[in-house]
């Protein structure tokens, strides 16, 4: 979603490439299914299980976004000149974050759901009030602020301090809302001090920093699939027609961990090696470089198409606008791409690489 750093040509990894594309497509699905899914009026319904489906598999977007980031900075070894580094990642998050914040607010002023107040949109900016999906962009930008932090733990010799340093975000995170589920009370022998995604942003770097056979990614795929189904059929346990439970949908929770790894481990290992199209490779790669400003338009774009082009068939509603919002997404920032191919600072501004 965000390009992290500049690879050279010839280094560049491909699967990151791909990763990208597959995630961008995968949060505009979550976002085009989210209304059915949260409907307690079609609970247990064929449409609700179709939708409950696509939950329990496709909540892996985000999460591969900020393990795509984990990689990137924490693997590189330049040395860390902290205000060089704050000001530069958090600029290229933050001023786009701005742009767009403002467009979406004025965009609810025209469309009559408030009525224009610069001191609401100054509180609603920093209290992230404006769009639901722009809370991505808050917490990789307090991730970025901790990144000269983790590095100082690394050794590119042992990995045993990150993985401790892991073990704890994901203990309190994800292990101990497990337990607290089960037990009926909130478990708290170590409250929970980091946001459960530095978690991820910590996996991506470790995860790539170890060999896994081929042996053993199938079953990590296989477990996958049963994660899976565990958790659309756990969703449907816990939930009545009076509310949706989303606690197997949590963005780090066990099975959304599962499928995440078998997701990037598949792409990494098996999907990208077989593609040997050098057209393909260059178009992932473009696509790639527009993802942030893809994230950051999608919403507009999909609540459009939803005004003008309703469905009373779910499966129909989720698939056309899934595609239809990823596809002109795209093209309105490839379109402003060419535009401003040549105006470094207006393509800063939107969150075009």
């Amino acid at each position: 979603m965000i390009r992290d750093h500049v690879i050279k040509e010839s280094k560049r990894e491909s699967y990151i490439d791909f990763l990208r594309v597959f995630a961008t497509f995968c949060v505009v699905i979550l976002h085009s299914y989210a209304p059915y899914f949260e409907d307690f009026y079609i609970y247990g319904t064929k449409s609700w299980w179709a939708v409950n489906l696509l939950a329990a598999f496709t909540r892996w977007g985000v999460p591969v976004f900020f393990m795509i980031s984990g990689y990137l900075l924490l693997n590189d070894s330049r040395e860390i000149k902290i205000k060089i580094f704050i000001k530069k990642r958090l600029s290229k998050v933050l001023i786009p974050l701005a742009f767009w914040s403002i467009w979406y607010y004025s965009n609810s002023v025209i469309m009559g759901a408030r009525v224009f107040d610069i001191k609401e949109l100054i509180l609603n900016f920093f209290s992230n009030k404006i769009s639901y999906h722009l809370w991505f962009v808050y917490t990789i930008s307090g991730l970025y602020l901790c990144v000269p932090i983790i590095k100082n733990i690394i050794d590119p010799e042992n990995d045993k301090k990150m993985w401790y340093f892991f073990g704890v975000v994901f203990t309190t995170t994800t292990i101990f809302p497990i337990i607290s589920k089960i037990v009926g009370t909130w478990v708290v022998i170590a409250a929970p001090i980091f946001n459960g995604y530095l978690g991820w942003f910590l996996y991506g770097y470790l995860i790539n920093r170890i060999d896994l056979s081929k042996k053993k990614r199938k079953l990590i795929y296989l477990l996958a699939l049963i994660s899976g189904i565990i958790g659309a059929i756990g969703t449907f346990m816990i939930s009545n027609y009076y509310k949706i439970d989303g606690f197997f949908n949590g963005g780090y929770q066990l099975n959304t961990y599962i499928i995440t790894t078998a997701v990037y481990l598949f792409v990494k290992y098996d999907f990208t090696p077989m593609i040997k199209s050098e057209r393909l490779q260059s178009l992932a790669y473009k696509m790639g470089k527009l993802s942030y400003g893809v994230y950051l338009i999608h919403v507009l774009v999909l609540v459009k198409i939803q005004m003008y082009l309703p469905f009373e068939q779910v499966y129909i509603a989720v698939a056309v606008y899934s595609i239809l919002t990823f596809t002109l997404s795209y093209l309105i920032m490839f379109t402003l791409y060419m535009l401003f191919r040549k105006h470094d600072r207006i393509r800063y501004l939107l969150g075009i690489s």
